[in-house]
């Protein structure tokens, strides 16, 4: 294992580091020959350790430090997604600008309303008013932009920065950006101005809670500090273009004041801002001008006088610019501040666009054109979601902060805490939306303006794994879509991609075969996680006929080798026998066996046990060439792997893992076959790389690439994207690496990947493949599940860890069904303690388990107030704390004590 340590005790005693697969030598007792060295170093470290030197050192990878803060040129592609799950949403910009409007039932990158902005006017006692707006300085093109929306100044490129975004007014000197999802902050000052500002963004995002999660709003907390020592009058202002309608309008209600945006339709279109602070000031249009004269009102009165000016006459706009004007809304605040006092100004921005209708032809179900979204089922209108978060914003927020405060307390490290928390971003982009009853429906990712990839195509979605463990019931809800409307009731096959539509049905039947047999996988994880019996029963007879197509479609002889074509997620078909799809076949199979004996189906549960075992045995025979699985020999046909290696040849054994089952093929191949991808595969720079494919990673960037030849033999026309490095399949590698104890090659290809995302060459928030936010990025909670050795049953009742480092003194955030908060880990010489702490719902648990490095000899559980004695079963170095079923929620904590007396 990477990171272990031996001692020589033999007639030339040497102590020594094995880290990865070098030799650091600590000490060197006697002289010896060098033959002698390096036979005591051969009978040490094992052959299938991987032989790549690393470019990272262990602090780099293994170090708590999270990557939080961006600075000046690590600012340039910066932008946090704001927004609700499946809602659309607003980003925050490194610099503190509000870019990325997608908040209109489509993808919108680029896109920024008119004039939409926060700003603040300030003006110390006995001294002149300044003005300027919250944003750092202007990043972008200073020659202006090369991609226009309808509503942008259509000049564009070679007349400057868009001046109807406000491009012309003073801005903060200093910017710097830092986030811990959900939550972002950008600091602002100016050596000239006396106040200094914090912009916090942020989104409801509680684990469980779908429906609050599911809110169309970006919250804005700014936070301005008189930094002077006299007394200084401030003001805070806040513009918005209505892009719903052309109605606008004041709200003032006790506790809750709203700039009200909307179409003039009950339960129409609308947009808000919202406070519980109220109003100093406002203007509900701004004046009809044109072009650049658009803005003059604004100057002559925030930014003079630090207040808006509503008495101004209606007029009727004489062209686009001035009707585009008139759709303008400000509102103000204002309070004087003492030296040193910070005033804390919360601001609720909200969208309300009930109808999706963005659907394109070639995606939608027969029949099917619009239908409501699922925030508009749950709030009747704009005024009603802006209503309802301003009376709970104080519970929201907390539930949040308790969120990001429990999931950075692990000590796992911080370029995995970073990693996934980052991802998470994609529930709150356009590459998912939420049907009226709550089904998620998802793309694979977004261009700029359109979506990429329709269906929740099973042989994408079969990687994201962060669904599922926090928000059980929606990932459940892609099952339940999948069976009911995408399964070919005569054999069982699936289609792949979903029509896009509540209900739509599939016409046509293309299975991908790894997505398929995953989401049996899945069903499993799923059922596990839920234990929700019901739902396994109701789903069962169709999860099985699903396996059993393989009988008639991959492995007609049921030898458990896959002879026939498995169409899969390279875009291609493997004509002949390989891991890739093998390996996902072996995970279905150990998964429905469980399941049918669950279900008492114990003829299935047989013949699954039997094909599982036939396909182990050929594919470790026939497929295993001795250092890494590869495809049987011939292989007719294009776009074959042939002699190669392909990255994804134990995807299914990383289901094996997550899933708690045994492994999918012989232990021993599998270790050296995983050293063997990140030995062929890794590359630690890209400059000398010839890739025809797409290109995620150049120059210094650092990768895996999907598929290599290391025995030579690479066809004329090789699989596709071989030269690629695709964050997701990257991250189920290092997921793998990680269960098979190779620490240090599972953190160096997740920090890699991190490390090109890192604001100034990309966006750190939006992972890219075939479009933006994609969604197999989010394959890399994988690495919170490896490190922790967290699994849990709501089938048995039971939780375990089995952390693979900080084993001293271990915590890792963990989220199932019905509560999620931390799990501990203490150990000491002679007593150990594993601790369940949830901070929202409640587990009812029956058994817990953990390694407490020793055989204990006694268990006391300690559940609330009370203490009782259980007993413990030990069995190969595991501890199995069995005790009468317990209510565990936050005020019933449960901790379990092992000792040796």
């Amino acid at each position: 294992m990477a990171m272990t340590k031996a001692r020589i005790c033999m007639a030339f005693p040497i102590q020594f580091n094995v880290t990865n697969c070098g030799v650091e030598f600590v000490s060197l007792r006697c002289p010896t020959t060098l033959t002698l060295i390096l036979m005591l170093i051969a009978a040490c470290v094992e052959a299938a350790e991987p032989t790549t030197k690393l470019p990272f050192s262990p602090n780099e990878l293994l170090g708590r430090e999270i990557r939080d803060t961006y600075r000046d040129d690590h600012l340039e592609r910066v932008a946090f997604p704001l927004g609700g799950l499946g809602s659309g949403c607003i980003s925050l910009s490194g610099t503190g600008k509000l870019v990325d409007w997608e908040i209109f039932n489509a993808p919108n990158k680029g896109y920024q309303p008119r004039q939409s902005f926060l700003s603040v006017w300030v003006k110390p006692q006995g001294q002149p008013s300044q003005f300027k707006v919250l944003e750092g300085q202007l990043r972008e093109r200073l020659d202006g932009p090369l991609y226009l929306t309808p509503e942008m100044f259509q000049e564009g490129n070679g007349v400057g920065p868009q001046s109807v975004q406000g491009a012309g007014f003073p801005r903060m000197r200093k910017a710097h950006f830092r986030a811990r999802f959900p939550f972002a902050e950008v600091h602002l000052s100016d050596r000239n101005l006396p106040v200094s500002a914090v912009v916090e963004g942020w989104s409801p995002f509680i684990p469980g809670n779908d429906r609050d999660s599911s809110l169309p709003v970006a919250v804005l907390t700014v936070t301005l500090t008189n930094r002077s020592q006299v007394a200084t009058e401030v003001a805070l202002g806040i513009n918005l273009q209505n892009r719903a309608g052309e109605s606008n309008e004041i709200i003032r209600e006790p506790g809750f004041q709203a700039l009200h945006l909307h179409d003039d339709v009950s339960g129409g279109k609308s947009m808000f801002v919202a406070s519980p602070e109220p109003f100093a000031s406002w203007l509900t249009h701004w004046p009809a001008d044109d072009q650049f004269m658009v803005a003059e009102h604004f100057a002559r009165t925030f930014c003079r006088h630090g207040a808006f000016d509503e008495n101004i006459p209606p007029e009727n706009p004489r062209s686009g610019h001035a009707r585009e004007s008139r759709r303008i809304g400000s509102a103000g605040f204002r309070k004087e501040l003492a030296p040193g006092e910070s005033w804390r100004v919360p601001l609720v921005i909200g969208w309300y666009f009930p109808i999706f209708d963005t659907g394109e032809p070639h995606e939608l179900g027969e029949g099917i054109e619009s239908w409501r979204n699922y925030y508009a089922e749950q709030w009747s209108s704009g005024l009603d979601v802006a209503r309802y978060v301003i009376q709970n914003l104080p519970r929201l927020e907390q539930a949040t902060r308790q969120f990001q405060d429990a999931f950075f307390s692990s000590t796992l490290p911080g370029t995995v805490l970073e990693g996934i928390s980052a991802n998470l971003s994609v529930l709150r982009s356009p590459t998912i939306i939420r049907y009226p009853d709550g089904t998620l429906y998802g793309w694979e990712g977004c261009a700029i303006n359109r979506r990429l990839g329709f269906g929740t195509c099973n042989h994408v979605w079969n990687y994201q794994q962060a669904i599922a463990f926090l928000f059980p019931a929606v990932q459940r809800s892609i099952h339940e879509n999948f069976y009911r409307y995408g399964l070919r009731e005569s054999d069982g096959c699936l289609e792949h991609r979903m029509p896009l539509g509540p209900g739509a049905k599939a016409t046509r039947f293309h299975p991908a075969a790894d997505g398929q047999l995953g989401m049996v996988s899945q069903v499993y994880r799923d059922w596990q996680i839920s234990g929700d019996d019901r739902w396994l029963r109701e789903l069962w007879p169709r999860v099985k006929k699903s396996l059993e197509y393989a009988w008639t479609a991959w492995d007609v002889d049921r030898d458990g080798l896959m002879e026939g074509d498995s169409p899969n997620t390279l875009d291609l078909k493997f004509t002949t026998p390989e891991t890739m799809t093998g390996s996902q076949y072996q995970a279905a199979l150990l998964a429905a066996e469980q399941m049918a004996i669950y279900l008492e189906d114990h003829e299935s549960a047989a013949e699954y046990r039997r094909v599982f075992e036939s396909g182990k045995r050929l594919s470790d025979k026939q497929l295993f060439n001795g250092e890494y699985y590869t495809q049987m020999l011939p292989a007719p046909g294009d776009y074959q792997l042939g002699e190669g290696s392909v990255s994804e040849q134990l995807h299914g054994q990383l289901y094996c893992r997550i899933n708690g089952l045994e492994n999918a093929y012989d232990a021993d191949h599998i270790r050296t076959a995983l050293a063997a991808v990140f030995r062929n595969h890794y590359r630690d720079s890209f400059f000398d790389v010839i890739n025809v494919n797409r290109a995620y990673s150049i120059g210094d960037d650092r990768g895996l690439l999907i598929a290599t030849w290391p025995k030579g033999g690479r066809p004329v026309k090789p699989v596709l994207y071989c030269d690629e490095t695709q964050a997701g399949y990257e991250y189920q590698v290092a997921g793998n690496l990680l269960y098979a104890g190779f620490l240090l090659e599972g953190l160096t290809v997740f920090k890699s990947i991190r490390d090109r995302y890192d604001g100034k060459k990309r966006n750190p928030f939006c992972e890219f493949e075939w479009g933006n936010h994609y969604v197999r990025s989010m394959a890399n909670y994988n690495a919170l599940l490896a490190l922790s050795g967290f699994h849990y049953s709501g089938v048995a009742k039971s939780i375990a860890i089995d952390p693979q480092l900080n084993q001293e003194q271990f915590r890792t955030f963990f989220s199932v069904d019905g509560a999620w908060g931390i799990v501990e880990q203490l150990r000491e010489p002679r007593q150990a303690t594993i601790a369940v702490r949830p901070a929202i719902g409640r587990l009812e648990l029956q058994q817990v388990r953990m390694r407490p490095g020793f055989r204990p000899t006694s268990a006391t559980v300690h559940w609330g107030d009370t203490t009782t004695i259980a007993s413990v079963l030990y069995r190969d170095g595991v501890a199995e704390v069995t005790l009468d079923r317990r209510t565990v929620d936050p005020d019933h904590v449960l901790k379990g004590v092992l000792a040796h007396e």
